[in-house]
Order: structure tokens, then sequence, then C-alpha cells
């Protein structure tokens, strides 16, 4: 799938890669969405059984905890299956203030030790 909103990607480390939208880094909306392909494959196809059945099973949330893996902090987010796709909610406007995010910047993301890691590389400028 080809989806102009996936940023180039580093796949071992970082199976997930995206371009942050404006709503993504919206403190009034508070959520960053990911398009189903290939968060469902590559985040959510990692977690463990229960993991996966509470995600599916209506109201479609999973608390979980997210690292930041630029700062080491750590903070309980939610995912929801939106039925297009995934968002991250509950602390995710922190992290737009604290990180200061923009739209355009990429963000990448992982499962593993049960935690969704993150980063959000710098963008250099010329």
């Amino acid at each position: 799938m080809n989806d102009l909103n996936y940023a180039p990607q580093e796949p071992e480390m970082w199976p997930v890669s995206k371009i942050l939208t404006s709503s993504d880094t919206s403190v009034s909306n508070a959520k960053l969405h990911f398009p189903k392909r290939p968060f469902e494959e590559r985040v959510v196809g990692q977690m463990d059984e229960e993991q996966k059945k509470i995600l599916n099973a209506d109201p479609f949330r999973l608390a979980i905890q997210a690292v930041d893996d630029d700062t080491n902090e750590r903070r309980e987010v939610i995912i929801t299956n939106v039925g297009s796709g995934y968002n991250i909610s509950n602390k995710w406007g922190e992290v737009i203030r604290k990180k200061k995010l923009k739209a355009k910047q990429v963000i990448r993301v992982r499962w593993a030790d049960s935690c969704l890691h993150f980063t959000v590389p710098p963008q250099y400028s010329n």
C-alpha cells in the first residue's frame, strides 16, 4: 500500500513510520491516527493474544504504556481500533506539547517489551 502519510522506513528497528499531519499535532484534537496498514500488521500483530482480544472487542480500546525512546519517558496511552485504522490518545497531547511536534515531522513506532515505542528524529533544514 502506498500511503502518502507514510515516511520511508527503517524496517528493522522502526517498522512503522508516518509523516505527522496537522490533526496529529493538534493539542485540541490530541490523537495520533495510523491507517490500518501497516500498523495492524507490524504493531498490533506483535501484541499478545489477550491485548489483541481486548483491542478487537467493543469498545475497541486498550490502555498500554508508550515509551519515548528519545527521552526514555513512559506514559499510559489508549489505542483505539476505529475501523479504518488506529488512534493513539489519552496522553498524546502531552507528547505534542513536550516535543513541540509539528506537521510534516516523522514519527517512527514499534512494539517491544509489551510497550509502544516511538521516536521523532530531528529534522534538518537546508
